[in-house]
């Protein structure tokens, strides 16, 4: 049952939708421009016009392009609710101390 549980959340998480006559890409990845390098400049110009402030934040379409599809989202909600049911996590409370050489060989 965990099996098949763990088995659903890697379906639902596919990057790829087939639907039996085309496949269809959630990342568009001729589309999208590499964030590293979109920050990279944005800093270079920054600094090369405002060598004396700080660098910006991060701008919110860069953030954007590195989060999941919201499609990806909605579809592994389930699995990971089932996958909390099925691997129930217990506190085993505190480990014990290691000792160390010196408290074990007192001289």
């Amino acid at each position: 049952e965990q099996l098949s549980a763990v088995d659903a959340l890697i379906d639902s998480m596919s990057l790829v939708v087939d639907d039996g006559e085309e496949i269809e890409d959630l990342f568009k990845v001729s589309k999208i421009p590499n964030p590293h390098f979109q920050r990279l400049f944005q800093c270079l110009h920054y600094k090369a016009f405002q060598p004396d402030k700080p660098l910006p934040s991060i701008d919110l379409h860069l953030k954007t392009m590195l989060d999941r599809p919201q499609e990806l989202n909605a579809s592994c909600i389930t699995s990971l609710e089932q996958l909390k049911k099925l691997f129930t996590l217990q506190d085993l409370g505190k480990k014990k101390e290691q000792k160390i050489a010196q408290q074990i060989f007192k001289d």
